[in-house]
C-alpha cells in the first residue's frame, strides 16, 4: 500500500476529513489532497508528525536508503 492510501486509510476511519487532518497538522487540506492522491509526499519532520498523529512508527527499514549487498 502506498503512503497516500495509507494516509487516507487512517483518516477515513477515523472519520475525519481532510480540512481536520490539515488542521491537525497545520497544512492546508489541498496538502492532505496531494498525500493521498500521490501528487506529493510530506518531509521527513512531518512524517513524524503524521506518524504520531496516527499513533504509528515511521519504519526505520523503509525509510533508509537500500542496504548494500554483501561482497559487493
Amino acid at each position: 500500500m502506498k503512503f497516500g492510501e495509507n494516509v487516507k486509510k487512517l483518516r477515513m476511519e477515523r472519520e475525519l476529513t481532510q480540512g481536520d487532518l490539515a488542521q491537525a497538522l497545520s497544512v492546508t487540506p489541498q496538502t492532505v489532497s496531494r498525500w493521498e492522491s500521490g501528487q506529493a509526499l510530506p518531509d521527513l519532520l512531518l512524517l513524524s508528525d503524521i506518524a504520531d498523529y496516527f499513533d504509528r512508527r515511521a519504519s526505520r527499514k523503509k525509510l533508509r536508503a537500500r542496504p548494500e549487498k554483501a561482497g559487493v
